[in-house]
């Protein structure tokens, strides 16, 4: 074994040229010259007053060589729902997976039908690890990628929004953050490619929990021209406190990013999104991620949810993918009025005296009770 400075310079160089590669193979300049090539037109549309169309996508992520092939999936996804009139686009889960494969040498294990842990222990295999080492990690190798990974999902989904002059909920990614922790991030572009939020997944996968990622404690609702609109990923709506504190600070459409590892199952959208919706009485649009990728199956199906009153069959579902395996977008209108005077005309009202009792800190939050002045305080936070 080398003695530790020569390993110590061994890995230093080693990560340099690794970041080098995937600089060049990430370099924003072909992503934007590929996207400035495609054709960006709108269909007409005019909704209805107080209401707006969106588009959930579901996606099967695609190998790609070349970080221009991401951009161009995620363009055919997005035209599909504008051709439909979609004003607000939703993205699945790690959408940006398919990016790992860029850096050098795990695009070709993981071709290779390994998964991507699998081709990460293979690497740990051939470097020279030190005593008491753990192997490599996917948060170790997003935190070494984050640079690339950020220039091309940030780009892409950006130039999109832009491009079309629509909201873009970009689904997630997974970025290092300044103080080493590696977290997924849901993004939301406006129409101008601006970035609104970027909110952290605050409930994990166990898949996500071994791959080493952390959570985020804080939620936030951001004023829109669509709506009060919060993010969620996967697992934020297998449990009620998120969508309970949303809902006091005011959101009323949930854009959630899901990727449901397993085969598909029609419990899970009936514990999760669909549950919240009816719980918290706001819409909910999910995209969904399907299909194998880099050794995993996903299940899950795009949905647009609704409260049951809101709803034609009232089953709260006002659009569902048709395939659980296919690339497909659903689009749906809601009819932001309508849920304004569902929620004014609620009968239901919370025991304050109970919940003061068990759960005091709910009464220290930076918004107050809707019943009392309002719908909440524009970009209040959750922790």
């Amino acid at each position: 074994m080398l003695p530790a400075p020569r390993r110590q310079a061994k890995t230093m160089l080693e990560e340099f040229s690794l970041r080098f590669a995937l600089w060049w193979r990430s370099r924003g300049s072909g992503v934007t010259a590929h996207l400035a090539r495609r054709s960006y037109e709108r269909p007409p549309y005019s909704p209805a007053i107080g209401s707006i169309r969106v588009g959930a996508v579901q996606m099967r992520p695609r190998p790609i060589r070349r970080a221009w092939e991401f951009a161009d999936h995620a363009y055919e996804m997005a035209r599909a729902a504008v051709r439909e009139g979609a004003e607000v686009v939703v993205f699945p889960d790690h959408v940006s997976l398919p990016l790992l494969t860029l850096v050098p040498g795990l695009g070709d294990a993981v071709t290779a039908n390994a998964s991507l842990e699998e081709a990460l222990a293979a690497l740990g295999e051939a470097e020279e690890p030190e005593e008491g080492g753990e192997g490599i990690s996917v948060a170790d190798v997003v935190a070494v990628a984050t640079p690339a990974l950020a220039r091309v999902y940030r780009t892409t989904f950006a130039t999109l929004a832009r491009r079309f002059r629509v909201h873009i909920a970009a689904g997630s990614t997974m970025l290092a953050e300044r103080d080493g922790r590696v977290l997924a991030r849901c993004h939301l572009f406006g129409p101008s490619g601006r970035l609104l939020e970027a909110q952290a997944k605050t409930h994990l996968t166990p898949l996500e929990r071994r791959w080493g990622l952390g959570s985020g404690d804080e939620l936030r609702v951001v004023d829109t021209a669509v709506g009060r609109v919060a993010l969620t990923g996967t697992m934020d709506s297998a449990f009620f406190e998120p969508f309970r504190l949303l809902d006091e600070a005011g959101a009323e459409v949930v854009l959630q990013a899901s990727a449901e590892v397993g085969e598909p199952e029609p419990w899970r959208a009936m514990g999760g999104l669909w549950a919240r919706v009816q719980e918290a009485c706001l819409y909910g649009v999910q995209g969904a991620l399907v299909g194998e990728a880099l050794g995993l199956r996903f299940g899950g199906m795009a949905a647009v949810y609704a409260p049951l009153a809101l709803t034609p069959e009232g089953d709260g579902v006002l659009a569902a993918a048709r395939s659980a395996d296919a690339d497909e977008v659903v689009v749906a209108d809601l009819d932001i009025g309508a849920l304004r005077q569902l929620r004014r005309s609620r009968g239901v009202r919370r025991n304050r005296r109970l919940i003061g009792r068990y759960l005091p800190e709910l009464y220290t939050r930076p918004w107050p009770w809707p019943e009392e002045q309002g719908r909440g305080t524009p970009g209040a936070g959750a922790g």
